[in-house]
């Protein structure tokens, strides 16, 4: 992203003059809630027009064109809006159908079974709890076999169980061949889990964790968490440009 302004009517809520990522790995988004963590993934996915700047894919500008955003990028759709009328695998088959070149069932056999949506996968998402919606909306971010895949607080209303199943897989996806963005709340996830991290604050990015840093902080958990909270009340001016490689 260079030099991006992101926001909605015409209001800018994201600013970013630099943010590079490579890939895989897992990057952790933290940031209080209105910080701008959801606005910055629907502008990275295509979801959402920049009000200026250029998001670039190997290099490639796609300012003004979020088609192909959303063709490069998987994106976890909003629980509460999926079609109620449709079964879960329905779902999945539709988001599928729109960007997949090849079938994904085999290759994400482990997230599925992580997430226990086969328990399910016959019964309309009218008749689907909170957790459930969350499942299937996180399976259907990766069903279009994109590796680069923004996940929206992807752990909300999830139980213990299938939570660290789920942390398991993504973690094994990023040591392969996938680049993740999640957006989180829980600091203590960031430092367990990702290998990057970023801290949103005031529509900025004040601070960047590498995996060196999360490695050191590891040893302190509870110390590591008061140190975000602390950076997200006070702001850390200075780090506009971020750069996780």
């Amino acid at each position: 992203m260079h030099d991006v302004i992101c926001g909605a009517g015409g209001q800018a809520l994201v600013q970013i003059e630099q943010l590079e990522m490579a890939g895989p790995g897992w990057v952790g988004i933290i940031g209080a809630n209105g910080s701008g963590k959801t606005t910055l993934l629907k502008s990275l996915g295509g979801r959402l027009s920049l009000l200026s700047g250029s998001i670039l894919l190997d290099g490639e500008a796609h300012e003004a064109s979020r088609s192909a955003l959303v063709q490069r990028i998987g994106f976890m759709p909003d629980a509460a809006c999926l079609p109620s009328d449709l079964t879960g695998r329905m779902v999945s088959d539709l988001v599928a159908a729109q960007t997949a070149e090849a079938d994904q069932t085999q290759a994400l056999a482990a997230l599925r079974e992580a997430l226990g949506l086969e328990r399910f996968w016959a019964r309309p998402v009218a008749h689907y709890s909170a957790g459930m919606k969350q499942r299937l909306a996180l399976y259907c971010a990766f069903v279009g076999g994109q590796r680069i895949v923004l996940l929206d607080e992807p752990f909300n209303w999830l139980d213990p169980v299938s939570l660290f199943d789920l942390k398991q897989v993504l973690r094994d996806m990023a040591q392969s061949d996938y680049l993740l963005i999640t957006t989180l709340h829980e600091p203590t996830i960031l430092l367990t889990s990702c290998t990057y991290g970023l801290l949103l604050e005031g529509g900025r990015v004040r601070m960047t964790l590498k995996q060196a840093d999360l490695q050191r902080f590891s040893q302190n958990p509870a110390g590591f968490e008061a140190y975000v909270v602390s950076a997200l009340r006070t702001g850390v001016p200075g780090m506009e440009r971020a750069v996780i490689a």
